[in-house]
């Protein structure tokens, strides 16, 4: 599935934002003019494949959340979810584990 140029920024934007990064911060970080990030995000602008993979690396997302490769058919927001909790430790992953149980009882 070839995921047009609108949804990759969405996804950019989105992961972003759960990083609580402004457009202005990360685009410093990734070495593009804010104004450049926003089209990426807006999806006007098609981004470069070897930006995409710094921006992949920056966020420590993989390349295939922005891609849409999957076997599972997730929301961009289940996906995003199912990265950050890899990359926590055992005692965040315990703890966000219990909150969502604790949250779904109510």
């Amino acid at each position: 599935m070839m995921l047009s140029n609108q949804e990759i920024g969405k996804r950019i934007k989105t992961a972003r934002e759960a990083y609580h990064l402004t457009q202005m911060k990360f685009a410093a970080r990734i070495h593009v003019a804010q104004q450049t990030l926003s089209r990426y995000e807006n999806g006007i602008t098609t981004i470069p494949n070897e930006l995409l993979e710094h921006i992949a690396e920056e966020l420590d997302i993989s390349l295939t959340y922005f891609l849409g490769v999957s076997s599972a058919e997730y929301t961009d927001e289940e996906r995003l979810l199912i990265e950050l909790y890899r990359k926590a430790d055992e005692r965040i992953k315990r703890y966000i584990f219990e909150l969502v149980k604790l949250l779904m009882t109510v």
